[in-house]
């Protein structure tokens, strides 16, 4: 059985309980955003970090995949900006 809480009644709750886990979802958004994607068989797919703006590059292939910061020419990270309401804790 998941442990659970009670909220108070001073949120709206009027005693509801709610498992930890969608507590937890329910107070922050999810961190990290996937902008692109392509492929089915064979996937790319850059997802971007909302807190600090940092583009990743994933990659799979069959049962085989794999995540690293996207670099741009000069070998330095890509950073895209970062707005103030997009994540917050």
């Amino acid at each position: 059985m998941p442990s659970r809480v009670i909220l108070s009644d001073s949120e709206g709750s009027h005693g509801q309980y709610k498992t930890i886990t969608e507590e937890i979802n329910m107070k922050k958004p999810e961190r990290f955003e996937r902008v692109y994607s392509q492929g089915a068989l064979c996937v790319t797919q850059i997802w971007i970090d909302k807190e600090t703006g940092v583009n990743y590059l994933y990659h799979e292939n069959g049962y085989a995949g794999g995540l690293t910061v996207l670099l741009d020419r000069e070998g330095k990270p890509v950073i895209s900006r970062v707005s103030d309401s997009a994540y917050s804790d």
